[in-house]
């Protein structure tokens, strides 16, 4: 009978080890889950900006840092400006964004370590010179690039989302700007 005990006390044992090591493995992939989607949320960021100026049709720059002081280039990421519509373009950018606030979708570097905190993270962005890639959103909440798509004034490149793919197929099937 003790041995029986004693061989059930030492199952129990072994048992709640075991039950202890699998949670802690369990807790381990969701912690490390649970920091990735952490750093994947401080590299996405949005930032509304008011336009300085219009270079061509797919870059401007923006007010940028404390108190807007700083300019900062911004490109429309997914397009590219062909040359024979580069002034057509620059003239429909401005007509969009001109002098108005916009909104970057872009990503951040990711050169932070996964310790930083959002605000010294923050404030390392404001101070970068940089230009930023993003998705631009003017007033209206309108698509900048689906904008310049749709109106056959720019191309898809490979980091084009689906809807801008589907607006520069409505521009060829308009044949219209570079479609003609």
């Amino acid at each position: 009978m003790v041995k029986l005990i004693i061989v059930g006390v030492i199952a129990a044992v072994i048992l709640g080890f075991v039950v202890t090591i699998l949670s802690m493995a369990g807790c381990e992939t969701w912690r490390q889950k649970h920091r990735d989607t952490r750093r994947e949320e401080r590299l996405n960021r949005s930032v509304e900006c008011k336009v300085v100026e219009v270079i061509d049709g797919a870059r401007f720059s923006v007010a940028w840092g404390p108190r807007d002081k700083k300019r900062r280039e911004v490109f429309l990421q997914g397009v590219e400006i062909p040359t024979q519509v580069q002034d057509e373009a620059r003239e429909n950018l401005s007509r969009l964004i001109s002098g108005g606030t916009v909104r970057v979708d872009y990503r951040s570097s990711g050169i932070f370590s996964s310790g930083d905190e959002p605000e010294e993270v923050d404030r390392v962005e404001l101070e970068a010179s940089t230009p930023i890639e993003g998705i631009v959103y003017g007033p209206g909440n309108v698509c900048i690039q689906v904008e310049q798509l749709f109106a056959g004034l720019a191309k898809c490149n490979d980091k084009a989302n689906d809807v801008m793919k589907a607006a520069e197929k409505a521009a060829r099937k308009k044949q219209i700007g570079v479609w003609k």
